[in-house]
């Protein structure tokens, strides 16, 4: 009996002590995890925002840096202020060189945007087919931007001739920068 009761003490000891070693030591070990491991998960949360925020703010500095170059070249097409005369003389240039006959009413421009006018105009074209795609063609080459819009066509005959007159009408605006 002396050695099944030293079994049973030593073993009731034994149990006692691991016990005892989980409540000492094991038991604040693991909620020290269980603490580590939220803020763990909330320190990842937090970078996943902070690289979110991050990417939008990249890609929001491309994309000024993109509207800004654009901008830019929009700038580039907008009439200068005092140059419109030399604008609509170029106008009248190429339907000389075009042999197209044109008429070009201007209308009171309005604000636009900052420092930009919009000035409403008729520009009536007429010629034959041929010589109104080429001079429509170097209207397009042009830096200046002309927005068209409203376009019509219509044509009469020509005694004698084998292409029709077409008279062509664009009402659109010209941008100027004051």
């Amino acid at each position: 009996m002396k050695n099944s009761y030293r079994i049973l003490v030593l073993a009731s000891v034994l149990f006692t002590g691991i016990i005892i070693f989980i409540a000492v030591v094991m038991m604040p070990s693991i909620s020290g995890i269980v603490d580590l491991r939220k803020k763990i998960a909330t320190e990842r949360e937090e970078l996943e925002i902070a690289s979110a925020k991050a990417a939008n703010y990249r890609k929001n500095v491309e994309s000024t840096a993109q509207v800004q170059a654009e901008i830019a070249d929009l700038e580039s097409t907008l009439i200068q202020h005092g140059r419109e005369v030399d604008y609509f003389t170029k106008l009248e240039g190429l339907a000389r060189q075009h042999n197209v006959n044109q008429t070009l009413t201007l209308e009171e421009g309005s604000n636009f945007a900052k420092s930009v006018r919009a000035f409403p105009m008729d520009l009536k074209i007429k010629g034959d087919f041929t010589n109104f795609v080429r001079y429509l063609i170097d209207i397009e080459r042009q830096n200046e931007l002309l927005a068209i819009k409203t376009l019509s066509i219509s044509s009469t005959p020509r005694d004698n001739q084998t292409e029709d007159v077409l008279q062509i009408t664009l009402n659109g605006l010209i941008y100027v920068r004051d």
